[in-house]
């Protein structure tokens, strides 16, 4: 197994990247018991907070398993192991911020009546929200799938088989790409929202401040992806990947997603009025549309 980059499969951990694993898996840890305080804690206990719990754990595992490969014997379960970790996980930080700006926009974006309700008597709205918010649903499904598709495709794609490696390779463009959109439609409409329409103001900076951080992620995924196989930094794996993935998780943690997004006094909730099933879903930020 080489120890240089490889386009496919990301940077093999060598020596030289003992210390910085060694340094985020400690980083890591420290933040367990504060996601475990954020989780057990009636004031900020909260169904958002499992996903980046999850990822804490997951990036524990990644940076330890990349440690032991930086001194050990390179394995290819090992090496495939972290590779998926380290290609997948960040689909997680990604879904709390499509959760959380979707939850500022449904809150607090004006919305016409719905049209119709689908199978799980949820309002269908046809308006320029209801098309990004959909976009973006469409966008982390494929994001998923593909992150899916492409662990199973690794392990050949170590093993130097060449469809693998090539299936891989275009899975991981195709994911960058699309996460680098994701954060391109919630910044952009949060900002443009904004614009229309009295939007709290301290979750939205916030959360374009974490869209800009995960887009300098898929960035640089874009980047490895292109890169000629040799020509790969340790360097820039440590600071364009790992490091905007920790300050994402700190500036999660520091909030109470309990209360992020402040509830609108005006909302109506369309379900509860026409006696359709109503869920905690679509509670969250209907007020009619009223033309001037």
């Amino acid at each position: 197994m080489s120890s240089t980059h490889n386009s496919s499969l990301g940077i093999v951990p060598t020596s030289a990247d003992f210390a910085p694993s060694i340094i985020f898996t400690i980083a890591y840890i420290v933040l367990l018991p504060v996601a475990i305080w954020r989780g057990a804690s009636r004031e900020t206990r909260c169904m958002a907070l499992i996903q980046p719990v999850i990822f804490v754990v997951l990036r524990v595992a990644t940076w330890a398993i990349r440690a032991y490969l930086a001194k050990a014997k390179l394995s290819i379960g090992l090496i495939a192991t972290e590779t998926v970790l380290v290609s997948s996980a960040t689909v997680l930080l990604y879904r709390l911020f499509v959760a959380e700006t979707r939850k500022i926009l449904t809150n607090w974006v004006p919305r016409a009546a719905p049209t119709s309700y689908d199978r799980r008597n949820q309002p269908v709205h046809r308006d320029s929200l209801g098309i990004v918010l959909r976009l973006l649903d469409l966008a982390l499904m494929a994001t998923v799938i593909m992150s899916i598709y492409g662990a199973t495709q690794t392990g050949d794609a170590i093993n130097g088989v060449q469809d693998a490696i090539d299936t891989l390779s275009t899975l991981r463009k195709a994911s960058a790409f699309v996460l680098l959109g994701v954060s391109g439609i919630c910044i952009g409409s949060l900002l443009w929202f904004s614009q229309q329409h009295s939007l709290p103001n301290r979750a939205v900076y916030v959360n374009c401040v974490i869209g800009l951080v995960l887009a300098v992620i898929a960035a640089y995924r874009i980047a490895v992806a292109y890169r000629a196989s040799g020509s790969g930094s340790a360097a820039a794996f440590w600071c364009a990947l790992a490091l905007p993935e920790i300050i994402v998780v700190v500036i999660v943690f520091s909030l109470n997603l309990k209360e992020f997004v402040p509830e609108n006094p005006q909302k109506v909730d369309y379900s509860r009025q026409t006696g359709v099933p109503h869920s905690r879903d679509t509670e969250l930020g209907q007020r009619p549309f009223v033309q001037g």
